[in-house]
């Protein structure tokens, strides 16, 4: 063999192994290109998927925080009305009680209607004291009216009871003058809308028969009955409404 065709065998034997490690080469990165593929796309899936399951848990959590906010929002929706209605209950009856002290104040202005009720008050007061010296405190402007009514209380506790009594009037002490108009709107005003207190026993014994204490008694004793007039029927129709009764 000659050179010339040893150098050719040689040449085609290398040319055959690189071409083997060529397509060898190619084949490998083929492969690896196709794993890589497969990991990416794997791998990917699993990124959305957690971002998914992420986006889906922070939306609850979001979804949850709203519910909780609607929820502390009525409530405190709920609990405003609620003291508004209160206020307004509140307000109701308290406008009541001023009507009823400037009526006092009116009757205690018009000695015919006021005389016959100072004279009860007194005898009222008389009765339950049961002694045979009273003190009386009365307001400076009804100091002549209770005057004139003294031979008339004395006579009626003589006849009801078979007692006498000695009655005496306070100088050193009056009650309080009347309101005016501007006094009955103020809870700090000092005033006496009328009446009398009666003491003996050199003031241990003392009763309250003051128009305002009266109307105080009245009123605390009433209130429960008031309640019941004035908001019964709404609180009917608020049940009817929501399907309570």
């Amino acid at each position: 063999m000659t050179a010339s065709n040893e150098s050719a065998t040689v040449k085609k034997q290398l040319d055959n192994m690189v071409s083997f490690i060529k397509k060898e080469a190619e084949e490998k990165a083929n492969e690896i290109a196709v794993k890589a593929e497969e990991e990416f796309t794997l791998e990917r899936g699993r990124l959305v998927q957690a971002q998914k399951l992420k986006i889906m848990k922070d939306f609850e959590r979001r979804e949850k925080q709203v519910e909780v906010q609607k929820k502390i929002a009525y409530s405190n929706e709920l609990n405003k009305s609620r003291l508004m209605v209160l206020k307004a209950r509140e307000d109701g009856i308290q406008l009541l009680f001023n009507e009823a002290k400037h009526k006092l104040v009116a009757i205690s202005k018009n000695e015919t209607e006021y005389r016959p009720l100072l004279k009860k008050l007194i005898l009222q007061g008389l009765y339950k004291l049961g002694e045979t010296s009273v003190e009386l405190r009365l307001r400076s402007e009804d100091n002549a009216l209770a005057s004139s009514l003294l031979d008339e209380i004395k006579k009626e506790y003589n006849t009801k009871t078979g007692k006498e009594v000695k009655i005496s009037f306070s100088d050193t002490n009056p009650l309080p003058s009347g309101p005016s108009a501007k006094d009955l709107d103020d809870d700090e005003a000092h005033y006496c809308t009328g009446g009398v207190i009666l003491s003996c026993r050199d003031g241990k014994i003392v009763i309250n028969n003051t128009l305002d204490a009266r109307l105080e008694l009245a009123y605390g004793a009433s209130l429960p009955a008031i309640r019941k007039i004035l908001f019964s029927s709404i609180q009917s129709t608020k049940g009817k409404g929501l399907g309570l009764i």
